[in-house]
């Protein structure tokens, strides 16, 4: 969720018409280390979902489901953009992420050993 906000007085350029808000989030597993400092860089991520929202009332919200497939720690980022009204992009928006933590699924792991145990 946000609220579009106009620039201020001081900045004021031509005005650009907000369309869209475009939320991008994606997925990068942490590789399996014991250091305490972890470099993303060169990990493509697992997921990366892109929505685009228009804004009622210079007001926006957008859900995202993040799905991945493997246990472990991903740091999942998720990035703002406005769209103008001729479709371009601007990369004006914030940037946060976080670092969660999927845990296996119990019943998948019944059904991997009840079909281990009949071999």
């Amino acid at each position: 969720e946000g609220v579009i906000l106009p620039p201020p007085e001081s900045k004021r350029k031509p005005k650009r018409q907000v369309k869209g808000v475009q939320i991008t989030v994606t997925a990068t597993p942490h590789p399996r280390t014991n250091e305490k400092t972890v470099e993303l860089t060169n990990i493509p991520p697992t997921l990366t979902a892109v929505q685009t929202v228009a804004p009622v009332r210079d007001f926006f919200s957008a859900q995202q489901l993040v799905s991945v497939s493997t246990p472990g720690l991903y740091t999942v980022a998720v990035e703002a953009a406005f769209v103008d009204e001729h479709g371009e992009l601007w990369l004006t928006g914030p940037r946060t992420s976080i670092v969660i933590k999927a845990h296996e699924d119990p019943s998948t792991k019944a059904n991997t050993q009840t079909t281990r145990g009949r071999f």
